[in-house]
């Protein structure tokens, strides 16, 4: 990476200052190049530089005197795209940035509606080799006002123009503060209060919290793992392998819960408490040493995913051996769960675009997390503070009662959510949508035909004909897979578009809970192990949709969308092996099992490759 200083306003930047900066700069910099003072050289200059571009770009603007700790935060960003350290507001500090979503959205100099700036400019900004054609064209244009502003240096009229481009991130400097300086002074560093060393990697091991985390993590977890990650940092080991000691650690705990016993329960809640405790560690890791790969991403999303249901799976296992009826208590879990999942999935895909002028008028200073956030946040129970609860109600209580606790505020939070989206509305998806609905060739050309149906006639028959699958009569029974199977492949249209894939897994699980009306109650683990398996596949797919959108659809995996049995085989199946026997239908989930590991070791290879 090679590191550019941009002298400001005709100044001669001076010795002392540079040689600070060569001190500074990360081991994947290489030596210090000064532009010209003038900014219309600087122009010039920056061009035949990125011309003969091999690596990304280090920008320094001589206004600001970054230290060792923000070098190291931009370098090592899990951010690697175009980017530009941003500081929170502060006093003394006019904040002339404007930063939402993650991204620079106006400066002082290039704001598109009067706003108020949420942020103070940092002073230094990577660009990517992969922009290199981006600012090649913006320095060899003639018309470009900004370009051709001699007040102006060449770094903040690069920001601007990226800026306008909608091609620049932020990268939040968190604790760290804001540093200007006037080369109008002899460079003093005591008199710059430049943080010590010691100071700087303090401030490093905090950045690598995540800000508003959920409540769990924030009061038990954060305050210490922060310093359990650093230790790691100075050590050979690497983020991924945390995750793996994260998710021996959760089967360990599922194995403790299952053998129903007091101390167990609490081991196994210690052990959950660890486990959640080392999946923080894992991102923490990842932030302070740069090590971010789409291996690691993937593995830590799935591993999340198949954690949850396994040790829900060891409760109910647990919870059984005094109460039978566990089981169904246990598969609710998993249904509220699964639809939690996919309802804010779907909605994230669906969700409206923000009109600009609005977002650069509403947004918070940079940092700042509102209580009403907070208070949503720890309502609505996120992966975080699922697993706090669980390990807060094992230390107290038996398996049972936590099952109990986990589906009453599952099912709150999902009332909650979905009634808040149906209010909200949404738009039309992008991409990914499929992928959710999961339907194989037999939705599919359903859906085509009845793609003229209004949408809330078939949702509304889906709702009123369910408790039909919960007749004695074999014949409603069967009727009602019919419809409410046929209605799992409806498309809503408009605003409820968001609702489709919703649908499917409505119709699905539906369909599996009548079973448990329809077996013996000694029989219930066989229909609980298949919502395992049904809600992993789920679970699996809303991942997939996850990195397809932080890796813009680069994600390596096969897409759901193009299975041949989507989940109305596999539900004709396990009904079709429960109506001829119990051990049939246990041979089938068995099967549906060994299919999900083969597409999780598939989806291990790819991204190993990749």
């Amino acid at each position: 990476m090679k590191a550019i200083l941009f002298p400001v306003y005709e100044t001669r930047v001076s010795e002392e200052y540079t040689n600070y900066l060569t001190s500074i700069l990360p081991s994947s910099s290489s030596e210090l190049t000064v532009m010209r003072k003038s900014m219309l050289s600087q122009k010039k200059q920056l061009l035949d530089l990125v011309k003969s571009m091999d690596d990304d770009l280090l920008l320094i603007s001589a206004d600001n005197l970054p230290t060792w700790g923000t070098l190291q935060l931009i370098e090592k960003s899990i951010n690697r795209k175009t980017r530009a350290l941003t500081f929170r507001p502060k006093d003394g500090f006019a904040s002339d940035w404007l930063v939402g979503g993650g991204e620079i959205l106006a400066t002082d100099s290039a704001q598109f509606v009067k706003y108020k700036g949420n942020s103070i400019s940092g002073g230094v900004a990577v660009i990517a080799l992969e922009d290199q054609a981006n600012l090649e064209a913006f320095l060899t244009s003639s018309d470009d006002s900004d370009s051709n502003d001699v007040y102006r240096s060449g770094f903040y009229q690069i920001i601007d123009y990226l800026i306008r481009t909608n091609n620049i991130r932020s990268i939040d400097c968190k604790g760290f503060e804001a540093i200007r300086y006037t080369h109008d002074k002899p460079f003093k560093s005591a008199d710059l209060k430049i943080p010590s060393r010691a100071e700087e990697e303090r401030k490093l091991r905090n950045s690598c919290v995540k800000v508003g985390d959920n409540f769990w993590t924030e009061v038990a977890i954060s305050p210490w793992t922060k310093y359990v990650a650093s230790a790691l940092s100075k050590t050979r080991v690497t983020p991924n392998q945390v995750t793996v000691f994260s998710f021996l650690l959760a089967l360990s705990a599922a194995a403790c819960f299952s053998l129903s016993m007091q101390w167990l329960d609490i081991l196994g809640a210690v052990l959950v408490f660890l486990s959640f405790a080392a999946d923080c560690v894992d991102g923490q890791l990842a932030r302070l040493t740069g090590r971010f790969t789409d291996l690691g991403e993937w593995l830590d999303l799935t591993s999340d995913r198949i954690k949850e249901v396994v040790l829900v799976a060891g409760l109910a296992i647990g919870a059984s051996n005094e109460d039978k009826w566990s089981w169904l208590i246990a598969s609710f879990v998993l249904i509220t769960m699964s639809l939690r999942a996919q309802v804010n999935q779907s909605y994230e895909l669906h969700r409206c675009p923000t009109s600009l002028k609005n977002c650069l008028t509403e947004l918070p200073a940079l940092g700042f997390v509102s209580f009403e956030y907070r208070a949503k946040n720890f309502f609505t129970l996120p992966y975080g503070n699922r697993m706090g609860l669980i390990t807060l109600c094992a230390l107290f209580s038996n398996s049972r009662t936590v099952l109990w606790v986990l589906l009453t505020w599952n099912t709150v939070a999902f009332v909650y959510q979905i009634t808040g989206r149906l209010r909200s509305g949404a738009c039309s998806a992008v991409h990914g949508s499929l992928v959710l609905k999961n339907h194989g060739r037999l939705m599919t050309l359903i859906s085509d035909s009845i793609s003229r149906v209004n949408g809330i006639s078939l949702l509304l028959i889906q709702i009123f004909m369910t408790p039909l699958l919960f007749f004695d009569s074999i014949l409603f029974w069967l009727l009602a897979i019919v419809i409410i199977g046929a209605c799992g492949a409806n498309s809503p249209k408009g605003k409820l578009e968001w609702v489709s894939p919703i649908c499917s897994i409505v119709s699905e699980f539906a369909i599996l809970a009548s079973l448990l009306s329809r077996s013996e109650i000694d029989h219930h683990w066989i229909i609980f192990s298949a919502f395992c398996i049904t809600s992993m596949i789920r679970l699996s797919n809303s991942t997939q949709i996850q990195l397809n959108q932080t890796y813009n659809n680069a994600t390596p995996t096969k897409s759901a969308s193009t299975t041949v049995i989507g989940w109305e085989g596999r539900v004709l199946v396990l009904v079709i092996a429960f109506s001829i026997s119990r051990m049939f239908m246990v041979v089938i989930v068995s099967l549906l099992f060994i299919k999900l590991l083969a597409r999780i070791v598939r989806e291990a290879k790819l991204f190993t490759q990749k």
